[in-house]
C-alpha cells in the first residue's frame, strides 16, 4: 500500500467517524428541557388579586383608611409585567405616582414611574 492509498483510506475513515459522531450527537432522542416549550401562566389581574387576598389590602375604590400603607401590590420597577408585594421603596413610588394621578390633590403632574398600582396593604 502506497502512502497516497494509505492517506486516502485514512481520510475516508476519518470522515466516516465524524459523520457518525455528527449523527449520534444531533439525532438523540428529544429531551424535555430542550424540545418542550416552557409554558408560563398568563399574568393577569387575578394574580394581583391572589396577592391582595393573602394580605390586608385595599384599593382606590374602597373607603380610604387612616393609616399609611406599609406594602403595595404593584408591578415592579424591575419587571413591569408581574405584580409583586412590595415594601417601603415601592410604596413611595406608588404613592407618588397615584397622588399625581389625582388632580384634586393639587400636586404637580408628570411623576409617572410606569407602575400599575393594584392596591395598598398594611
Amino acid at each position: 500500500m502506497s502512502f497516497a492509498d494509505f492517506f486516502e483510506w485514512s481520510l475516508l475513515h476519518l470522515l466516516l467517524v465524524f459523520a457518525l459522531l455528527f449523527v449520534a450527537v444531533f439525532s438523540r432522542t428529544p429531551t424535555p428541557w430542550r424540545d418542550e416549550p416552557m409554558i408560563l401562566p398568563p399574568v393577569t389581574t387575578t394574580y394581583a388579586q391572589q396577592i391582595m387576598a393573602e394580605h390586608d389590602c385595599w384599593t382606590m375604590g374602597e373607603p380610604a383608611r387612616a393609616e399609611f400603607p406599609g406594602h403595595v401590590v404593584a408591578t415592579s420597577p424591575r419587571d413591569y409585567t408581574v405584580p409583586v408585594y412590595g415594601g417601603p421603596r415601592l410604596v413611595d413610588l406608588a404613592i407618588e405616582q397615584v397622588a399625581h394621578d389625582v388632580p384634586e390633590l393639587g400636586w404637580d403632574q408628570g411623576v409617572d414611574h410606569g407602575l400599575v398600582v393594584y392596591a395598598f396593604c398594611r
